[in-house]
Formats: structure tokens, sequence, C-alpha cells
């Protein structure tokens, strides 16, 4: 799906917010976009890489508007005559034999900002489909269609909580504040329910990012 544009979908929150300069607006929503993709974890998007033998650490790669949160999860599949898909679990590379030898990666973990690791180190290359977290960049002014389409009204709950919470504003309003956070909240706790539901049953398609995996 594209970017939308936050101007383009705010026309309610700047109603309710009339004095409000666009600039506060766009930021106002961008904030609460952020917010939550960071605590529901539902915006993900899926990055195709092939590793590189005796190469641990990848790049995720990067995108003007979205930044990555972390990794949902990670499959493989020998590229060479073996059709095998086999996914990997969740590793702590503190805990990772740095002497161990190279072989099929069994782990991954995720290393801020936008790398991973991998381990055992790959001895081979193997195809990889990377399932990423992701959130909107501070500072833009777009916003994923796909959160729209589900979550545009928490969105604006969520700005409109911001901005109601403004000190000494036209528009300040502390009640109002503290009632659009809890329909924020709500709609960040029912998210994250449905993230791990559609996790589980493999329902949701995920767009392919333009990130590209390549070698640290």
């Amino acid at each position: 799906m594209a970017n939308v544009a936050v101007m383009d979908v705010i026309a309610d929150v700047a109603q309710l917010v009339r004095q409000a300069p666009n600039a506060t607006l766009i930021g106002a929503y961008i904030r609460a976009a952020r917010k939550f993709c960071r605590e529901s974890r539902w915006y993900r998007a899926s990055l195709p890489g092939v590793t590189t033998a005796n190469t641990r650490l990848y790049s995720l790669g990067s995108d003007p508007y979205l930044e990555v949160l972390g990794v949902r999860a990670v499959s493989a599949q020998r590229q060479s005559g073996d059709t095998k898909i086999w996914p990997l679990g969740v590793g702590d590379t503190s805990q990772w034999d740095p002497n161990a030898q190279a072989g099929r990666p069994r782990l991954y973990a995720y290393v801020p900002e936008g790398q991973m690791a991998l381990h055992p180190t790959p001895d081979d290359a193997y195809s990889l489909n990377i399932t990423l977290v992701l959130q909107p960049k501070t500072g833009v002014n777009v916003v994923p269609e796909e959160l729209l389409v589900k979550w545009d009204q928490v969105l604006q709950a969520g700005a409109l909580a911001y901005l109601y919470a403004l000190n000494d504003m036209p528009w300040t309003d502390p009640r109002q504040a503290d009632l659009q956070a809890r329909v924020f909240q709500s709609g960040i706790n029912n998210a994250r329910v449905d993230e791990q539901r559609e996790y589980n049953a493999g329902t949701r398609f995920l767009q392919r990012r333009p990130f590209i995996v390549g070698r640290m």
C-alpha cells in the first residue's frame, strides 16, 4: 500500500482544534502513529534477503519514511538445491558462542539500529524471509495507508489526546485529553491482540518493503 499525506486525513482533528497550526496537527498525528506502532507492534512488512557465507551481521536497509523497530520473525532456506524452509528462533547475542562453527543459522537477534545478527554464522547462501516491525519516522508528513484502513480513528484519538494536553493553548482541555487518551490506549490494546492473532494464523498479507539486506 502507498503512503498517505497526513494533511489529507486530519480534517476531523483540525475541526476540533481549530487554532492549531498545520505543523502542530501533523506532528501530533505522527506522534500518535509512532506510539501506536511501538506499543502494538501491529505494523509489519516482509523483507526478503540472502546471507553471505561467514557473515554474521546484516543491515536491514533504510526507508525515507519508516524506521525499523525490531524483527518479528525470520525463516530461512538454503539456496543450493534444498527446498526445506525452517523458522529461526529469537536469540540473545550475549549467550552466543563466538567460537561456534559456521553452519545453518538457527537463531536471530535484532541489533539496534536496523541490523540483524544470525547464529551460527551462515556457512553458505541462505534465502531469508524477515518480518519487520516498523513505525513512521519522526518529522515525516505521511503515514502508511495500511494503518489508516483499520486504525485511523484510533490515531486521531492519539493526536487529540496530545493536543488537548498541551499547556496554555486556546484548545487545551484536560478532560478531553484524558478521554481521548483512554480511547487511544484501548485501540492500542486491541491492535496488540489483533497482531498476535493474525500472526499466529498467518492471515494478514505483509507488504514487501524496498529494504535491502546487505553485508555489514
